[in-house]
């Protein structure tokens, strides 16, 4: 079991180096750091989750049913509208002659990419590697390597929020519109944004309270 193991403990360590990243005191020295940890990492991750072996995580064959589905030219209207970001990538990788293993990959990156620039917007620049160490923890095995498209989706969600609370509608906007393409899931965000939109400030705890017992709900 540990040699089975012993590849996600590594990359466990690999990406928990990036917490000491935080302590660097000089400020440029800490920048540069945090460029080639951010570089090596996004690439390693997204390689590692894109090219695992097939039935790793339980959705794989769901996937790839779906790939073949468009690949063959046999997939129903339903197909193409479900996830129309999904469709796409799947169409032109199996136009292009590649296999499902590099929509997973694609998918891999652009989640990754996604959680990467959801880290270094909403944090002060010398924790943006911690903060994204937490969401890896958190994240990586759920999202990355099995729900691949919420993976993508819910962090450019929470991206269209942020943006939206700095004023930057437009941007907002496009987004959220963006994460919808990847995944409906990413309609739990809408309600905030229109009320953010709408100029309501959540500071309060009552705001809190009822968006635990709403999501509770929903």
């Amino acid at each position: 079991i540990f040699e089975s193991m012993s590849v996600y403990f590594l990359i466990y360590g690999m990406v928990a180096i990036g917490i000491a990243i935080c302590f660097i005191g000089d400020r440029c020295m800490r920048r540069v750091a945090q460029g080639a940890y951010f570089l090596f990492v996004l690439v390693a991750l997204s390689s590692f989750a894109g090219f695992r072996s097939p039935n790793v995580d339980r959705d794989f064959q769901d996937y790839v049913g779906w790939f073949n589905l468009i690949h063959s030219g046999a997939a129903p209207l339903l197909a193409w509208i479900r996830d129309p970001a999904f469709a796409g990538i799947s169409y032109l990788v199996s136009w292009a002659g590649s296999s499902y293993t590099v929509v997973a990959f694609i998918y891999a990156l652009l989640g990754i990419s996604a959680t990467w620039i959801l880290a270094v917007l909403i944090s002060l620049e010398r924790w943006a590697t911690l903060l994204f160490y937490l969401f890896f923890c958190q994240f990586y095995l759920v999202w990355d390597m099995t729900e691949i498209r919420a993976a993508v989706a819910i962090p450019l969600m929470a991206c269209s929020l942020y943006l939206a609370c700095e004023g930057r509608r437009r941007w907002a906007t496009a987004v959220f519109l963006l994460a919808l393409l990847f995944h409906f899931s990413a309609l739990v965000g809408l309600p905030f944004l229109i009320l953010i939109f709408a100029g309501v400030q959540f500071r309060s705890r009552g705001w809190f309270i009822a968006l635990v017992a709403g999501g509770a709900f929903a």
